[in-house]
């Protein structure tokens, strides 16, 4: 299966991270096989940007408007 590039973005305040995923289109086998990697790949995706927004709020000083 390929790995299809994923770039995220957060504007303003921004940071970046290149994260990557297999390409659950490339997918192989019956319609259950297929929807478990689409399920695998989307619970990854979700998992990689918690931790992503996770670590980038510990490494973001805090900023107090007046």
């Amino acid at each position: 299966m390929g790995k299809l590039r994923v770039l995220f973005l957060c504007t303003g305040n921004s940071a970046r991270s290149q994260m990557s995923f297999p390409d659950p289109a490339a997918a192989q086998g019956g319609e259950a096989a297929k929807l478990r990697i689409f399920q695998q790949v989307r619970d990854a995706i979700q998992q990689q940007v918690l931790d992503f927004l996770v670590q980038w709020k510990k490494d973001t000083p805090k900023v107090y408007l007046s």
